[in-house]
């Protein structure tokens, strides 16, 4: 059972056998994410072979809801399978969501235009009721799915992406940062020729 308790006294039951204060599981991102208080969170692409070194601060911070698990996220109808009602409410939910930010954030627009056919970094730092009821990535692809679909994104653009985990039983949710790495290098020793059927070549 999971107990948390907050300055209102609401009390969190889990079914799961152990027992977990507040505080001996983190909550927040931890220092190699680089954290701030929400809002300010700035991640840095790790300087790794293939991949940008830059500190940069992602222009899209959404807080959505969770979504649901990859088992959750289909149903058959007849011979068909098709997006289940959960999953379903969930894109429109990070719709909505993105049409919200947009709406207070002209900018944004701006932004978006920017970051179109650029090499894309998504952080997602999922927020659970407990630690091990949820597997880490069962969301992932629906959520950046939905999520790039919704900023008018495509993911295939996507090269890095940052996974965390956290729990919250009291404000389970997504918190998404994506940002444009416009100096993301693929491996050195090609150019890519584009999608036109050439492909990669080596360099000289």
């Amino acid at each position: 059972m999971i107990e948390a308790q907050d300055t209102h006294h609401h009390r969190i039951d889990d079914t799961q056998s152990s027992v977990l204060s507040p505080q001996s599981f983190p909550t927040s991102a931890p220092a190699a994410i680089d954290a701030a208080p929400r809002g300010g969170l700035f991640y840095r692409l790790r300087g790794v072979y293939g991949r940008a070194t830059n500190w940069s601060e992602a222009p899209v911070r959404l807080t959505l809801p969770l979504p649901p698990g990859v088992n959750n996220q289909y149903v058959t109808v007849g011979h068909r399978r098709v997006l289940s009602k959960e999953a379903s409410a969930f894109k429109k939910q990070v719709m909505a969501a993105v049409e919200n930010a947009v709406s207070h954030d002209a900018a944004l627009l701006e932004e978006l235009e920017g970051m179109r056919a650029t090499p894309l970094g998504v952080d997602f730092v999922f927020h659970f009721a407990s630690p091990r009821k949820r597997d880490l990535d069962g969301g992932l692809k629906i959520a950046l799915d939905s999520l790039c679909g919704a900023l008018g994104l495509d993911d295939r653009d996507v090269v890095d992406i940052h996974l965390a985990k956290f729990v919250d039983p009291l404000s389970p949710r997504l918190e998404a940062d994506i940002a444009g790495i416009p100096d993301w290098q693929f491996d050195t020793r090609y150019v890519y020729l584009g999608d036109d059927g050439k492909g990669l070549r080596t360099e000289d």
